[in-house]
């Protein structure tokens, strides 16, 4: 695994990213080396190329098409999910729409430092969740059932 990791950053040295964005990315590449779970470490693979190159064609790898055309990105899922790191220039909201029992979205920053709890629903149901601040954020969801949220800046 270490010689993959190194030759990843080799290329991406090699294809003309700036050396603090290498190191970035060897940072993000550890990091997903260091998950246990097969899934998310392989999603975090995947976030990373993402980031790098855009999506695969067709668009966003996780997109929960929840009609929401000004969305930076949505997502969908039937149960857990952690979110890759997104950022966002100024104050946003979560749109969510969930049809399980229980429904909650956590909120934290890049790193995973716990900010709030943005939702706590228990039955189906939707809302909106503002967050006034930009930054770079992943969400948490937790569920048992099936859920789709959006995320949309707010227009200032």
């Amino acid at each position: 695994m270490k010689k993959l990791l190194a030759v990843l950053v080799l290329c991406l040295v090699a294809a003309g990213l700036p050396g603090p964005a290498a190191a970035q990315v060897e940072q993000d590449l550890q990091r997903c080396r260091d998950n246990p779970d097969p899934f998310r470490r392989l999603t975090c693979y995947d976030d990373i190329v993402d980031a790098l190159y855009g999506p695969p064609a067709g668009g966003p790898r996780y997109g929960g098409g929840t009609g929401y055309p000004e969305a930076i990105v949505e997502y969908a899922g039937d149960g857990q999910k952690l979110t890759p790191p997104f950022s966002i220039s100024g104050p946003w909201e979560v749109h969510w729409q969930s049809d399980g029992n229980q429904f909650q979205i956590f909120l934290s920053d890049s790193l995973g430092n716990f900010i709030q709890l943005l939702v706590d629903q228990q039955g189906g149901g939707s809302g909106v969740s503002p967050i006034p601040q930009a930054g770079t954020y992943t969400l948490n969801i937790s569920a048992d059932g099936p859920w789709s949220l959006a995320i949309v800046p707010v227009p200032q």
